[in-house]
């Protein structure tokens, strides 16, 4: 699917790093590029109605996470799919640092609908692995803040 992607350079290297592994999803009833926009308005910059941009910061509970490569969906009704991606660039005490992408992969039989998949590798700190479990307790957390995140695009 990797050769699907508009930055394949950095879907490939998301793929193939190492980290424990959050993801979750949706699937939205809107063009590739419609629910990109939805994304980045109401998850990114929580209904700020700004443009995403390459070094955007945004701080969350977990530190403050950069912008490290936009590729926005064609509206051409093309198969590929479009990404962004952010790390983090200032840990909180949970973790060590994390990387996440965000795909926004349209239906090749619908282009009218697109599955949104938000996914992060993460590397627990010391103080994350003694306290949550190895990383359990965060890996939920995580998830539930995503998939509620995904929830307010419907």
């Amino acid at each position: 699917m990797a050769e699907r992607y508009l930055d394949r350079v950095h879907a490939d290297s998301f793929f193939l790093a190492d980290g424990q592994a959050v993801e979750a999803s949706v699937l939205l009833r809107v063009p590739a590029a419609v629910a990109f926009a939805k994304w980045t308005d109401r998850c990114w910059f929580g209904a700020a109605g700004k443009t995403l941009k390459l070094d955007d910061v945004r701080p969350t509970m977990h530190g403050q996470e950069r912008v490290t490569a936009i590729a926005p969906p064609r509206a051409d009704g093309s198969d590929n799919i479009g990404s962004v991606h952010f790390k983090l660039i200032n840990q909180g005490t949970w973790l060590e640092g994390y990387h996440a992408m965000v795909s926004f992969i349209p239906d090749r039989t619908n282009p009218s609908n697109t599955l949104v998949v938000w996914a992060v590798k993460f590397d627990p700190s010391r103080a994350s692995i003694l306290i949550c479990c190895g990383g359990t307790v965060l890996r939920m957390l995580m998830r539930t803040h995503m998939n509620q995140m995904l929830q307010s695009l419907l």
